[in-house]
C-alpha cells in the first residue's frame, strides 16, 4: 500500500504479488496490483487482475466493479469483453439488485453503463431520468459526448 501511495507502481506490484503467492484469499493485494498496472496505463493486465479480485473478494458495490472492468478493457482496446462487463452490470441491476444503503453511485454507474456501452436510446432514456432524481448533478451535460469522451471523462477519477 504504501509503495502504491509513494507512485512507486513497480515495488506495489512485486509486493502485491509477493502478497498474492503467500495468501490468495485476501482482496487487497489483487486492487493495489491491479490499480497499479493501470497508473503505468497496462490496462489489459490491469483487467486480469482486477478480475481476480472480483472473484476472491465481492466487491460491496457489484455495478461500479463491473463498469470499472469494462473500463479497463475498454481502455485496453478490447471492446468485445468491455462491452460484457457493461452488459452484467446493467443484467445484475435489473434483476433485483439491492445497493448498499443510502448509496446512490451504483445506481449512478447503471445508467453510465449504456453510455459507455453505446445503447444511445436507453442512454439518453436513463440519462433523463437520473437528470430528473438528481437535477443539480446537471447529468445532461453528459448528452452530447461521444462514447469515447464518456469512457475518457468517467475513467479519469480513476488516473486514467
Amino acid at each position: 500500500f504504501d509503495a502504491e501511495q509513494r507512485q512507486h507502481f513497480d515495488s506495489a506490484i512485486l509486493f502485491a504479488d509477493s502478497s498474492i503467492a503467500l495468501n490468495n484469499t485476501r482482496y487487497e493485494p489483487y486492487v493495489i496490483k491491479a490499480e497499479s498496472l493501470w497508473y503505468l496505463k497496462q490496462y489489459s493486465k490491469a483487467a486480469i487482475v482486477y478480475r481476480e479480485y472480483m472473484t476472491v473478494g465481492k466487491p460491496d458495490f457489484s455495478i461500479g466493479a463491473y463498469v470499472l472492468l469494462g473500463m479497463l478493457y475498454d481502455k485496453a482496446g478490447l471492446r468485445r469483453q468491455a462491452k460484457k462487463q457493461y452488459l452484467t452490470a446493467i443484467k445484475i441491476y435489473e434483476n433485483g439488485y439491492t445497493p448498499p444503503k443510502f448509496d446512490k453511485t451504483e445506481e449512478i454507474e447503471y445508467v453510465f453503463a449504456f453510455g459507455l456501452l453505446g445503447d444511445k436510446k436507453n442512454w439518453k432514456k436513463k440519462l433523463l431520468e437520473l437528470d430528473k432524481k438528481f437535477p443539480s448533478q446537471n447529468y445532461q451535460r453528459f448528452q452530447s459526448m461521444t462514447r469515447q469522451e464518456l469512457l475518457e471523462f468517467h475513467f479519469s477519477p480513476y488516473g486514467g
